[in-house]
């Protein structure tokens, strides 16, 4: 009883191994770039793949403070 116990646990862990490496190979050889939201945008710092964009207002006062 015990043994068909830990024999399907080590089975169920080995299949959500394989299933969690797919992901992560996916992920990590998709090189797509990713679009982030529809608001009008400029870059105002790129290094590498880092950009830092800054959003235009979407009201007509929006605050002082920026919001990072």
């Amino acid at each position: 009883m015990a043994t068909e116990f830990f024999g399907g646990m080590i089975n169920n862990s080995e299949a959500v191994q394989t299933k969690f490496q797919k992901a992560v190979e996916k992920a990590l050889i998709s090189t797509q770039e990713v679009k982030v939201g529809i608001t009008p945008s400029e870059i105002i710092f790129s290094e590498n793949k880092l950009k830092l964009l800054h959003y235009e207002p979407r009201v007509k006062k929006p605050l002082k403070t920026p919001l990072f």
